[in-house]
This record gives structure tokens, C-alpha cells and sequence, in this order.
């Protein structure tokens, strides 16, 4: 669903939300986060993250050429920062490079 608009719950939904690394790719911050106060029940707890751009991690890699942000494996393919924490640590991504999703 586009998170720039209105969600599709009731008031009073959810006991928390959790949004990890999404808010700064949205284009409408502040109706996201009346929607997450708007469905929170009353003592709901909301948790929402997003990667530090001024981290000395980040700095340091910008300085150095490279991306600020953690190194992800996507399409088999490593990109960002190869000083990232979770550097050379395979992850199984599940899907394979053949499936409909990659294609372009």
C-alpha cells in the first residue's frame, strides 16, 4: 500500500507499529505519522528507525568514496558500503534471479 496516504485500519488497531528504514523514503512524513498515532491504541507503542547518516561509520565511508549505508545484497549483487557491519555475511535472499521481480 502507498504509505504516503491513508491506511486502511480502524482506529485503535494495533497495541505498536514498527517501521524500520522506510520514513525517509516517504514524501508525506507528517500524515504517516498521524496514521501511526491514529492507529496506535491508547498506551501503543510506536518504533520507527532509520539508518544515521552522521554516524562515524557513515562519515567515514563517505569520506573514503563510498555510500553511507550499510552494504545490502540486492540482485546478487553487493552495493554500498563495504565497511558497513554486516560485510561478506551471506544472506539467503529467497528468490531466485530468474523470478518476474528482477526483471527489468
Amino acid at each position: 500500500m502507498d504509505l504516503n496516504g491513508p491506511w486502511p485500519y480502524a482506529d485503535d488497531s494495533f497495541d505498536v507499529v514498527h517501521c524500520a528504514q522506510v520514513i525517509e523514503h516517504l514524501h508525506n512524513t507528517r500524515l504517516f505519522v498521524q496514521e501511526i498515532k491514529r492507529v496506535l491504541k491508547p498506551g501503543g507503542c510506536a518504533l520507527v528507525t532509520s539508518e544515521n547518516l552522521t554516524s562515524f561509520l557513515n562519515t567515514g565511508a563517505m569520506l573514503l568514496g563510498y555510500t553511507p549505508f550499510t552494504l545490502m545484497r540486492v540482485c546478487g549483487w553487493y552495493l554500498g558500503n563495504p565497511l558497513g557491519l554486516h560485510y561478506q555475511e551471506h544472506v539467503e535472499e529467497g528468490v531466485p534471479i530468474t523470478d518476474p521481480a528482477f526483471a527489468a
